[in-house]
């Protein structure tokens, strides 16, 4: 399996646990960088920033759908 592939099975479901779902991701070099400077600017956690991004991407995609 490579980077981007998808799992035969279909997308992954996570890991379940108290109202939550637990993954894990892979980021470039690049990437993560950006994301840990935006826990830094922010002074949080990684997985919080990473949190924040991805909730920020989908609402601006919501945005854009209406």
């Amino acid at each position: 399996m490579h980077i981007g592939q998808q799992l035969h099975t279909g997308p992954g479901r996570g890991t379940r646990r108290r109202g939550w779902v637990q993954m894990s991701a892979r980021f470039d070099v690049d990437t993560f960088e950006q994301v840990r400077a935006v826990a830094i600017k922010q002074n949080c956690s990684l997985m919080d920033a990473v949190r924040y991004l991805v909730e920020a991407g989908l609402d601006s995609e919501e945005e854009h759908r209406s």
